[in-house]
């Protein structure tokens, strides 16, 4: 029984790994496309289906690698109901 434990620990270290490496890329293109604005552009919030379209990856998915690299996510309030979520880039 350990030895199956043991094996299903070194399976679950190698996909945590595989999944980090993976978001590197993510990383490096979410942050190559924001520098390759221009500057007027780059420090406005950007709503999530502009980040997506600019990644090509899927919101869920999204969000983790933009609080990584230092976005901040808010919510512009109108009225009392409705709401629009949107990110800051760092810095900003």
């Amino acid at each position: 029984m350990s030895l199956y434990i043991k094996e299903l620990m070194r399976d679950a270290e190698r996909a945590s790994a595989a999944a980090e490496a993976q978001r590197w890329p993510l990383l490096q293109r979410l942050e190559a496309w924001h520098k390759s604005l221009p500057p007027a552009s780059r420090n406005r919030p950007f709503a999530m289906v502009e980040l997506e379209q600019a990644t090509g990856v899927a919101g869920r998915l999204l969000s983790a690698t933009l609080i990584e690299a230092g976005w901040t996510r808010k919510r512009r309030w109108q009225g009392t109901a409705h709401y629009y979520r949107f990110w800051l880039p760092p810095g900003s």
